[in-house]
């Protein structure tokens, strides 16, 4: 009997497939096209806040104000639609397996095609006023679906589909990520994503804090992922840099200094699956240290011995936080807070961690027995 290859084999027809099974075969049609009326949308920036309660949210200062949604760790809580008020929180940090949830994009990409608007719309048609305390690639890429949500309805050839999900396993793991960095479709995001990866290196602008400069670099990384959108295959592409400096390397783990905005691609395509990074905050406006820096302590899997988790509540402990304090989600990173930022130098860091992480592995050890 001769085996037919792949090449040789022909789709089966309606007609084949009625005889195989014995039943008429109905034939089957996209759906035509629904789009949203314009969205009545706005934008509240508010850079490096720390994440207020959901009831503060809800009712915002005593004032119960629909169609608002939270964005990112703007609220600090689980993912919620109040149905009722018409007010929502949209988050993967806290009170949630952040491996197990989907980034902000991969959420607000559902929730419209699942019926948000039938929420959240009045009688003028759809309408939202969204809050977010950082401009990353998550914000950006989520308000702009919120904007502009008849993007996934046109979206038949699938690019943007392919664009929101690498988008959110990126930003799932906190750019812990193993990638082709050949794949021209990376090579693509890498261009998309290229604003706020330098801005994360202008540490002026960190600490301004100035609504319109954050707002700039939302609005240009939607502008880039529209071009994508609209020229798939002519789309830049940027090569991955993935230069870091190693500070320390410890029994498990690294600090590192990122240089390239892939450096933690990088340092995982080297091996190193928990990491520390930091950058020094630099001086003031008078030319006085600030002695202030900021740390993200990342890790690409289960780290037994590089509890994330545990050294959050520790560092908020030695740093004496309050609202504003050491957080993220303990699945894959945490980070210094977002309006002080860390007030410890990394050298010591270094040796808070070693610690933290010596007495981790005997009490794992302990357990053991």
């Amino acid at each position: 009997m001769k085996l037919a290859t792949a090449a040789e084999v022909s789709p089966l027809s309606p007609r084949t497939l009625s005889r195989i099974h014995g039943q008429p075969i109905a034939p089957v049609f996209s759906p035509r096209k629904k789009y949203f009326p314009q969205v009545d949308f706005q934008l509240v920036m508010r850079p490096r806040q720390p994440g207020i309660s959901w009831e503060e949210f809800l009712y915002n200062d005593g004032i119960e104000e629909p169609y608002r949604l939270a964005l990112d760790g703007y609220v600090e809580g689980k993912t919620c639609i109040d149905v009722v008020n018409k007010v929502g929180n949209v988050d993967h940090h806290k009170d949630c397996d952040r491996l197990g949830t989907r980034a902000t994009v991969g959420q607000i990409w559902m929730q419209i095609r699942a019926g948000f608007y039938n929420i959240f719309k009045n009688q003028n048609g759809p309408k939202v006023t969204a809050f977010v305390n950082g401009h990353d690639e998550d914000d950006a890429f989520a308000t702009l679906l919120l904007k502009e949500p008849n993007l996934i309805v046109d979206d038949t050839n699938g690019n943007l589909r392919r664009l929101v999900w690498d988008s959110d396993e990126l930003d799932s793991t906190a750019g812990m990520c193993a990638v082709n960095f050949n794949d021209p479709n990376y090579k693509k995001i890498f261009w998309i994503t290229e604003p706020y990866r330098n801005s994360r290196n202008d540490l002026e602008m960190i600490k301004r804090r100035d609504v319109d400069e954050h707002l700039k670099v939302i609005y240009e990384i939607q502008n880039r992922i529209k071009f994508y959108l609209r020229h798939p295959e002519d789309s830049p592409q940027l090569e991955a840099d993935t230069r870091y400096e190693i500070i320390s390397e410890e029994d498990g783990w690294v600090m590192i200094n990122e240089i390239g905005n892939q450096a933690r691609m990088g340092a995982l395509a080297n091996g190193h699956t928990a990491i520390i990074s930091h950058k020094q905050m630099g001086v003031d406006q008078n030319g006085v240290d600030l002695h202030r820096y900021i740390f993200a302590l990342t890790s690409s899997d289960y780290h037994p011995d590089f509890p994330l988790d545990k050294i959050a509540d520790k560092l908020n402990e030695i740093e004496q936080c309050t609202a504003d304090k050491w957080g993220g989600n303990s699945n894959t990173v945490i980070g210094s807070p977002r309006e002080s930022f860390s007030i410890t130098p990394p050298e010591i860091m270094l040796s808070y961690i070693r610690e933290m992480v010596k007495e981790s592995k005997l009490s794992e050890q302990s357990d053991i027995k």
